[in-house]
C-alpha cells in the first residue's frame, strides 16, 4: 500500500488531506484498470480470432486502451466528486 503522495495514485486535494479516502480511491481505480485491462486482454486474443490483423488490429487495441483509461478516469473523477462534492 502506497502512503498519500504527490507522485502516484488517485491525487487531489481531498485524498492527499484525507488518508481513507486516498485508500477507497486507489483501490476503486485499481480495481477499474484490473476490469479494463482484462477486458483489453480478452479483446487482443479474441480479434486475431475473429480474422482481424494488421492496421485494422491496432488501432482496435488502440481505441479499446484509450477507451479503458478514459472510461476509468471519468468514473474515479464521478466517484471523488460524488463523496467529497469536488468541482471538477
Amino acid at each position: 500500500m502506497v502512503r498519500p503522495n504527490r507522485w502516484y495514485g488517485v491525487r487531489s486535494e481531498a485524498t492527499l488531506r484525507d488518508e481513507a479516502l486516498w485508500y477507497a480511491a486507489n483501490r476503486a481505480a485499481g480495481r477499474d484498470l484490473v476490469v479494463a485491462g482484462s477486458g483489453n486482454l480478452v479483446l487482443s486474443v479474441a480479434l486475431p480470432q475473429l480474422g482481424v490483423g494488421g492496421v485494422a488490429y491496432v488501432l482496435l487495441m488502440v481505441i479499446a486502451l484509450a477507451a479503458g483509461v478514459a472510461l476509468v478516469v471519468l468514473t474515479n473523477l464521478a466517484r471523488l466528486r460524488a463523496l467529497h462534492r469536488l468541482p471538477l
